[in-house]
């Protein structure tokens, strides 16, 4: 008898195979499917995904090829051509297998780099062109390509006509192919969308376990096969990343069976995480201690309505500190301005702040401001929407900034509560281009400015930081980071117009005494 019918189940929720039917659709992998099936559509050439291993790429990529062939329309105009080991010894090779992959053929005799190249250029045309057919060439496990390959996919992207590229190319890929795209510029250049998948959030993992639940038990019930407490112990545990997820739920699943239990608690969940050797993150007295105090907190019943408490594991708590005042600074964060408003010029003498203000300005803040809790809001999501991320030295400051506060669960309306400045490492190093939305003059407007935009467009974040030029800044920014600012301008353009005056592109390039207090 299967294990999962023994469980009210009808079928396995956590089978280790990318089934696309047990896709979850968590706000970043939808939203990342849904970008490459567009640009697929409209034809635009190169699209990269990039992601650790276990962030969901190979599941994301069947479930791709599956919504590219739902119709009978889309069946008889899109043609989609899998490479799953692209760890290609030579030219001939990548172009035989590209070409054996278009159903092309084995030539009967040798043939040249330059003939293979010729029948696929030809290939491409008579599809495109000449069929009206929309040729997608999919490349998993893209880490393993060549030089020598990437070369050849470059050359393909040449392939067009005024309107359209003849070839669109996906590659799905881990963090090291970051190395190849620096390293090959002419390519990266034709990159189109560039997507990195993150791990997922708590309320990500809890909602992923739900529903491949749910979608395994048909139309008769959901059973809790978890408690609360034993959810978190699963994203603690495996990071948010979607494989070891899987691997760790199905590990309870066949303990719940031979102990002959119903619903899996915390406790059986750390056995099974230490069986399967994921229980060797927690090494260290730093992590021992979040942990102790996760641990104390599920027992309290802190967390009945906690969002992402734990969102990053690796982070030292030691480095979690009161920003600190910096010694150098340097010329001011360039901004590109989209749209941007006419303003009147004012002398310098007016521009020049008060003497009050430049002292107020030159001081990192201790407190980064107050935020009076609405009805039906939790202190959980809030402390989520400004730090961004939890850690032992958050909570920590928190809960001293406000010790009147018991339980962070029985809070009551309108009760204001107190944010530390939490020191946090910079969220942009190395990411390219961020949009910004709007910005606040205290945490409370740049919060209320937040929640409201948020009805327009789900995925965005508040970024908090200060130096001394600008003190304190509150800017709500994308929650999406972008290549170069043509990218991002692409972005902006596709926003509500209600929200598009004003928006701005931040290039990353801050003061050098810039102190970060939010995670993105």
């Amino acid at each position: 008898m299967d294990y999962f019918r023994i469980l009210h189940l009808k079928r396995e929720p956590f089978s280790n195979s990318p089934e696309p039917d047990f896709f979850f659709e968590s706000d970043q992998h939808l939203g990342c499917l849904q970008r490459l099936e567009l640009s697929i559509r409209l034809r635009r050439g190169l699209n990269v995904v990039i992601g650790d291993v276990g962030t969901g790429k190979t599941t994301l990529c069947r479930r791709m090829i599956q919504r590219l062939g739902s119709s009978d329309e889309d069946r008889g105009r899109i043609a989609t051509h899998l490479i799953l080991d692209p760890d290609f010894g030579s030219a001939i090779e990548c172009l035989t297998t590209i070409s054996e992959s278009f159903g092309l053929g084995i030539p009967e005799r040798p043939v040249t780099e330059w003939q293979l190249r010729e029948n696929i250029k030809n290939y491409l045309y008579q599809q495109g062109v000449d069929g009206g057919k929309i040729t997608v060439l999919i490349i998993d496990e893209g880490q393993k390509l060549s030089s020598t390959s990437i070369e050849i996919l470059r050359e393909f992207l040449n392939y067009e006509t005024n309107e359209f590229k003849l070839l669109q190319i996906v590659i799905f890929a881990q963090s090291e192919f970051e190395e190849i795209l620096k390293n090959h510029p002419n390519f990266t250049d034709r990159i189109n969308l560039l997507y990195r998948l993150q791990p997922l959030r708590f309320r990500q993992t809890q909602a992923m376990v739900t529903f491949r639940i749910a979608r395994a038990s048909g139309q008769d019930g959901i059973p809790k096969l978890f408690t609360r407490p034993a959810l978190w112990a699963v994203h603690f545990a495996t990071g948010g990343f979607p494989r070891k997820i899987i691997t760790l739920c199905h590990e309870v699943l066949l303990a719940l069976i031979i102990q002959n239990r119903a619903k899996a608690d915390s406790s059986l969940v750390w056995a099974c995480a230490k069986r399967l050797a994921m229980y060797d993150r927690f090494r260290g007295k730093t992590l021992k201690v979040a942990f102790a105090v996760l641990m104390l907190l599920i027992v309290g019943g802190l967390l009945i309505q906690a969002p992402d408490l734990v969102r990053t594991f690796g982070v030292d708590a030691k480095k979690q500190s009161i920003a600190r005042i910096p010694e150098v600074s340097q010329p001011a964060q360039a901004v590109v301005a989209v749209n941007p408003p006419v303003k009147a010029v004012a002398s310098e003498a007016s521009r020049q702040p008060p003497a009050e203000k430049l002292v107020e300005a030159a001081k990192i803040p201790v407190t980064l401001g107050r935020i009076a809790i609405s009805q039906g809001g939790t202190v959980w999501w809030i402390l989520s929407d400004v730090y961004g991320q939890w850690n032992l030295g958050i909570y920590q400051a928190f809960q001293k900034a406000n010790p009147d506060i018991e339980n962070l669960n029985r809070v009551p309306a309108g009760k204001v509560l107190q944010f530390p400045a939490v020191q946090a490492a910079n969220p942009t190093a190395n990411k390219g281009v961020w949009v910004q939305i709007a910005s606040g003059h205290t945490l409370d407007e740049a919060y209320r400015i937040l929640r409201d935009r948020q009805k327009q467009i789900t995925d965005l974040k508040m970024l908090a930081y200060w130096n001394s030029r600008e003190g304190t800044v509150f800017s709500v920014v994308s929650g999406e980071h972008f290549i170069d600012e043509a990218s991002a301008i692409i972005y902006i353009r596709k926003l509500p117009p209600s929200i598009r005056s004003g928006v701005k592109v931040l290039n990353g390039k801050w003061e050098s005494d810039t102190v970060f207090f939010s995670q993105l």
